[in-house]
C-alpha cells in the first residue's frame, strides 16, 4: 500500500500536480548526526546551538555535526560507513566512490520516503538533477540545487607577458612563447608551477575526451565525447602518445619543474613570493582570486594577472553532476524521514540556511550595504568561515550571500558554461565489485608506470608506454575493460545515448 501511494504521488509530481505529503510523527525527539567532509570550524558548537533552536522547533530534533576532516579523509569516511556508526546524513562525491557505495548497500534508497512524506523536495530540487543522480533507478543522493562548472587552467603574470611582447595567451603555443620569454629574460623566476596531477588536467579538454571512466580509479579508459559508445584503453590511443610526448617536451624545455609529481610547495605562497611566473591551476577560479590574485593587488600592486581556463582554450567544459557535493543517508540511519525533513527545512528556511552557510550574523559575518557577504573572522584564527561545512550545493540560491568579488567569479563561469557538455563519466555508476582486485592492482600499476608518463618524467615516451601497457595487462586491464565496457554500454542505454554509427 505504501509503495502504491508513493507511485501515485510521484505521478502527480510529474504531471505538475501538488503532491500531498503524509503527516509524519515527530512526537519523539531525535538526534540528527551529520558527517561533513571538511575540517569544521572553531565556533561549530556555538553555531550548532543556534541551529538547534530552529530544528527543535521545526523537527523536534537536535543536530550534531561531525567533520571528517581533510587529513586521511577517505579512510575516515569509509570507516564511518563500514562500521555502521550512527549517521543520518553524509557528504557525498565521486572521490568517495558514491556509485560504488550506493551499488553495494551503503545508502538508503530514498524515493518512497520522499514521495510519501517530503514530496516538496521534488520541486525544490529540479527533476533533471534527481534523474542524473539515480543509481539503478533509485535515489540514493539528495542532489545539489546549484549547477557548478569549473575548469583547471593557466595563471600567468600578464605584466610580464606585455613586457616581452606577448599580446595575449590564448593557445598552447602562446603559453610556450611566454615560458621561453621568462627563461630568456627572468633568470630568478621559474616559468611554471605544477604539482601532483595538474598537467594531466589538460588532456580531457585538449582532445575532447573523457578519461577516468569509473572515477576515481585513475585514467585507464577513455571515450570520445563525440562518440561516447567507443570506450577503449587510454594508453592505446595516438592522443595518449601525443600528450605524453608533449608533456615530456615541457619538462625537457624547462617550462615545468621535473619534480612536479612530488612537489609539495604551497601554491599561493610561492606564487605570491614571485618564485614562478605562471602556474597550472587545478581548482575553482574563486580559489585563485582569494588566494593569489586579490592578495597580490595589495602585496604587489605593479603585478597584473592573466588567466585562461582549459575549458575556454579548447572550447569544452564539463559541469559537475548533481551528486557531486550532495548528501546521502547511510543504511545505519534510524529515521530517514527526519533527515529528509531537515534538508527540506534547509532549502526553505533562510535563517537556518544562513547559519549553516555563514555562521552567526554580527559574529562571523555581516551583510554590506550592497548585499554582499563580509567575513568578520580573524584571518589567523577564524571562527566560522562561509561554507566551512561543505553544504554549499544545498544552499538555496535565493538565500545565498556572495562576497563582493563574486562578479569576477561569475564572469569566468559565463565564459565556460556555453561550452558545457554532459559529464557522462562523472555520473557513471560503476560497480567495481566483480573486478575489485584487478582494479586495485591497476591503481598501483598506474601510480608506478602511468603517473610518470603523464607528467613528462620518462625520457623514452614510446618505450614507457609499451612497458605501461604490458604492466596493465599483467594487472588485469583486459578483465576490467570487459566488465567496465559492459556496464558502460548499459549505462548509456539507460541515459538514452544513441548507439554508435
Amino acid at each position: 500500500m505504501k509503495k502504491l501511494l508513493a507511485m501515485l504521488l510521484a505521478v502527480l509530481c510529474l504531471l505538475g500536480g501538488a503532491a500531498i505529503a503524509e503527516e509524519y510523527d515527530l512526537s519523539e525527539p531525535y538526534e540528527l548526526v551529520i558527517y561533513v567532509a571538511y575540517d569544521g570550524a572553531k565556533d561549530l558548537d556555538m553555531v550548532t546551538e543556534e541551529i538547534n533552536k530552529i530544528t527543535q522547533e521545526k523537527l523536534n530534533a537536535t543536530v550534531t555535526i561531525k567533520p571528517i576532516g581533510t587529513a586521511d579523509q577517505t579512510t575516515k569516511y569509509n570507516l564511518v560507513l563500514a562500521t555502521g556508526e550512527k549517521c543520518d546524513l553524509i557528504f557525498e562525491a565521486t572521490w568517495f566512490s558514491y556509485a560504488d557505495k550506493a551499488n553495494n548497500g551503503a545508502f538508503i534508497a530514498l524515493e518512497d520516503y520522499i514521495d510519501t512524506y517530503v514530496p516538496e523536495l521534488r520541486t525544490l530540487i529540479p527533476e533533471e538533477k534527481w534523474e542524473q543522480s539515480k543509481i539503478k533507478g533509485h535515489d540514493y543522493a539528495i542532489p545539489g540545487v546549484v549547477t557548478n562548472c569549473t575548469s583547471a587552467g593557466f595563471l600567468y603574470r600578464a605584466d610580464l607577458a606585455e613586457k616581452y611582447g606577448i599580446e595575449e595567451v590564448k593557445t598552447m603555443e602562446d603559453i610556450e612563447a611566454y615560458c621561453e620569454a621568462i627563461k630568456a629574460n627572468e633568470p630568478d623566476i621559474l616559468p611554471m608551477y605544477s604539482h601532483a596531477n595538474d598537467m594531466f588536467t589538460i588532456y580531457n579538454s585538449m582532445y575532447h575526451e573523457h578519461t577516468g571512466i569509473g572515477h576515481p580509479y585513475f585514467h585507464f579508459f577513455v571515450c570520445d565525447l563525440d562518440n561516447p559508445r567507443d570506450l577503449h584503453v587510454s594508453a592505446d590511443t595516438e592522443n595518449f602518445l601525443d600528450y605524453c610526448t608533449w608533456a615530456r617536451s615541457w619538462v625537457e624545455k624547462g617550462y615545468v619543474q621535473s619534480d612536479a609529481v612530488s612537489n609539495t610547495e604551497d601554491h599561493a605562497s610561492v606564487m605570491l613570493a614571485g618564485k614562478y611566473a605562471s602556474s597550472i591551476f587545478n581548482g575553482a577560479y574563486e580559489n585563485l582570486l582569494t588566494t593569489i590574485i586579490i592578495p597580490s593587488e595589495t602585496a604587489h600592486p605593479d603585478w597584473e594577472w592573466g588567466y585562461i581556463s582549459w575549458a575556454e582554450m579548447f572550447q569544452i567544459s564539463m559541469p559537475n553532476v548533481p551528486f557531486q557535493g550532495s548528501f546521502a543517508i547511510p543504511y545505519a540511519c534510524e529515521d530517514p524521514v527526519r533527515a529528509l525533513l531537515f534538508v527540506k527545512e534547509l532549502l526553505t528556511n533562510e535563517e537556518l540556511s544562513r547559519l549553516i552557510d555563514c555562521g552567526i550574523e554580527g559574529v562571523h559575518y555581516e551583510v554590506a550595504e550592497d548585499g554582499s557577504y563580509v567575513s568578520l573572522n580573524d584571518p589567523q584564527n577564524p571562527g566560522y568561515l562561509q561554507n566551512c561545512l561543505a553544504f554549499n550545493n544545498l544552499i538555496n540560491p535565493d538565500f545565498k550571500l556572495y562576497p563582493s568579488y563574486y562578479s569576477r567569479v561569475q564572469e569566468e563561469f559565463d565564459k565556460i558554461i556555453p561550452y558545457a557538455v554532459y559529464n557522462y563519466k562523472e555520473a557513471f555508476p560503476v560497480d567495481i565489485e566483480p573486478v575489485r582486485d584487478y582494479v586495485n592492482a591497476l591503481s598501483l600499476t598506474y601510480q608506478q608506470y602511468g603517473y610518470p608518463l603523464v607528467h613528462g618524467q620518462i625520457d623514452d615516451v614510446e618505450e614507457g608506454i609499451r612497458i605501461f601497457k604490458e604492466k596493465m595487462l599483467e594487472a588485469g586491464a583486459q578483465q576490467v575493460f570487459e566488465e567496465y565496457n559492459r556496464q558502460w554500454q548499459a549505462y548509456l542505454d539507460m541515459m538514452g545515448v544513441p548507439a554508435a554509427e
